[in-house]
């Protein structure tokens, strides 16, 4: 679903590489670039040997780099008295990344050189959905890289309700997950399933004593407006990009799978507005913040 790429620095050394790989990362491409080391991007600047004009504007393009096309890698060293290659070679026995792109060298294992990468390739060919078994733990696992590059996440299901087990499991299991920062955890859900009142009574009593310790979640009921939008799809986004379920965020029986679609920039930005934007798109039925008793 979301994969980890490390690119030697030098790989970036032409307007057309540039180009070529820079657009095809970001969570959105279901791609993202390992920033290693942490000075990663002025590497690329000081190995450019290309004309004044080119160099100009691949400086630029990489300052305008969203940063939401990297992701963190905690806890990775890096010795500056070694070249790129051999640090990048012990990370990756650290912590894998699906492929390491080369400017050359032998294209064997995770190792790919840059000519030799093309849509066809295995490593390098994302698949804008998957087939995952309705475990949460499953689900998690699928989402685990873009959680660890996300500090906020909003869970959009308009028939969660914290007194069936199947769906609180498969929230709890998100709200268990490894996170770039501190995270803020939302819910929504829809109040024509069930009315606001009864859902706190519920979740009051179901929820504090199952999250993890230090865990606040904050969730949210929606209705919706005459002649606007539907809320009946469900999503998982965070502060970084996100997917949408087929089915359902819940465990279902041994043996039943759900499709994750990976969601386009703009259709994240569309749905995180119509729930944090100037203009929402239903009208907010009631508000509850709930944190661990632990």
């Amino acid at each position: 679903m979301f994969h980890e790429y490390a690119l030697e620095p030098a790989v970036l050394g032409t307007w057309q590489s540039v180009r070529y790989f820079l657009d095809a990362f970001g969570p959105w491409r279901g791609r993202f670039l390992a920033e290693y080391p942490g000075k990663w991007k002025r590497m690329v600047y000081e190995g450019l040997s290309c004309p004044d004009y080119e160099k100009h504007k691949i400086i630029e393009r990489l300052q305008r780099l969203d940063k939401r096309v990297f992701s963190p890698r905690r806890g990775a060293a890096y010795d500056p008295a070694q070249p790129w290659r051999a640090n990048i070679i012990a990370e990756h026995k650290r912590q894998p990344f699906r492929a390491v792109i080369v400017v050359e060298g032998p294209s064997t294992g995770e190792l790919i050189e840059c000519d030799e990468v093309t849509d066809a390739h295995p490593l390098w060919r994302v698949e804008p959905g998957s087939f995952v078994a309705r475990d949460p733990a499953v689900f998690v696992r699928s989402l685990d890289l873009l959680f660890r590059s996300s500090s906020h996440l909003v869970v959009i299901d308009p028939y969660f309700r914290a007194d069936q087990g199947d769906k609180l499991e498969a929230l709890l299991h998100m709200c268990r997950a490894k996170f770039g920062r501190s995270v803020v955890i939302d819910v929504h859900r829809c109040d024509q399933q069930l009315a606001h009142h009864e859902f706190l009574r519920h979740a009051q009593r179901a929820v504090p004593k199952n999250l993890p310790a230090g865990v606040t979640v904050t969730f949210r009921s929606w209705t919706e407006r005459r002649g606007g939008e539907r809320f009946h799809n469900r999503y998982v986004l965070t502060d970084v990009g996100g997917v949408q379920f087929g089915d359902s965020i819940e465990r279902g029986e041994s043996g039943q799978f759900d499709r994750l679609s990976l969601l386009g920039h703009d259709e994240r930005l569309r749905l995180w507005g119509q729930f944090y934007g100037s203009a929402l798109a239903f009208d907010l039925a009631g508000e509850l913040k709930i944190s661990s008793t632990s």
